[in-house]
């Protein structure tokens, strides 16, 4: 016993050493839950959560993101329990006191790290929705040099591109949303359907069966129950799927999203946690194209 306690009271020491056996505690359930949620953040495992009748949610929940945010959440207070247990002598049999600092705080650190990283995330995002610009043409651009984007499409002219519909939702942190036109291509449409016949991107209608899950919704059974898999491209205001049923034309897809391995395979699109793509449908008999870039 050192020299200060032993010239405390029995109270005082009581006291004290209470106080040190929850901060020893309060800091060692901190490293066992900043250590779990490390694992979980590392191991980008998704997980399916129940629906409220009894079938799988439609998507799968991203927890390893959720471990990640929750551990930036935990930096202020594993900061604070780390001070504490640092001055109370933590890890006191680690006599280098660079060492015994750096052990001390390195679950408070992994934390901060995180809460760098969400910080910095946050500022990228209101700086993306500040400067981005949602303009019209800049869409219409995007969705014609699809079948072409070598081509110089003029679509300036009243008659070249009619925009029947546009929803654009795009911004946030991580400018996320949905961007959707429908655009009557009048004298550019048979120009248009040549180029998407010599763009080996763009395949023949029907959609697969993951697409057509995404764009209209579909009805399975699973174990006896039947489970309902989207419309996940919905309107903002209807709820109803963007996308009306193209009998004849042809389809292009793009899976845009960090874990894709190919662009163009679309068999893991529902698996994921959230959709970062692009789905553009043309319609021959009408000469009308629908253009999405969905990102969630």
């Amino acid at each position: 016993m050192s020299q200060d306690k032993m010239n405390q009271n029995p109270k005082e020491r009581n006291e004290n050493d209470w106080l040190e056996k929850a901060v020893a505690f309060l800091y060692g359930a901190g490293c066992i839950i900043t250590l779990a949620l490390f694992i979980l953040f590392l191991s980008h495992q998704d997980a399916s959560l129940p629906w409220e009748n009894g079938a799988v949610l439609m998507l799968p929940e991203p927890l390893y993101e959720r471990a990640g945010i929750w551990l930036a959440m935990g930096s202020v207070p594993m900061v604070i329990v780390s001070i504490l247990f640092y001055w109370q002598g933590g890890f006191s049999a680690i006599k280098h006191r660079i060492s015994r600092f750096v052990t001390v705080f390195l679950p408070a650190g992994v934390c901060l790290c995180f809460l760098v990283f969400w910080l910095a995330t946050f500022a990228v995002g209101v700086l993306n929705g500040f400067f981005h610009w949602n303009g019209q043409e800049s869409d219409i651009a995007a969705a014609m040099e699809l079948a072409d984007p070598d081509r110089d499409w003029d679509f300036s002219g009243q008659t070249s591109v009619q925009v029947v519909k546009k929803i654009d939702t795009h911004g946030g942190f991580h400018n996320d949303g949905l961007t959707y036109l429908v655009l009557k291509l009048e004298d550019l449409g048979e120009e248009y359907l040549k180029a998407i016949e010599q763009n080996p991107d763009w395949k023949r209608l029907p959609l697969s069966e993951n697409l057509n899950a995404l764009l209209y919704g579909e009805t399975v059974k699973k174990e006896g129950t039947e489970v309902h898999r989207g419309p996940y491209i919905t309107d903002p205001e209807s709820g109803e799927t963007c996308f009306p049923p193209v009998a004849n034309g042809y389809y292009y897809f793009e899976d845009r999203h960090f874990q894709s391995a190919d662009s163009r395979d679309d068999t893991e699109i529902l698996d994921r946690g959230s959709f970062n793509l692009i789905i553009a449908l043309y319609d021959t008999d009408a000469h009308v194209l629908y253009y999405c870039r969905f990102d969630t």
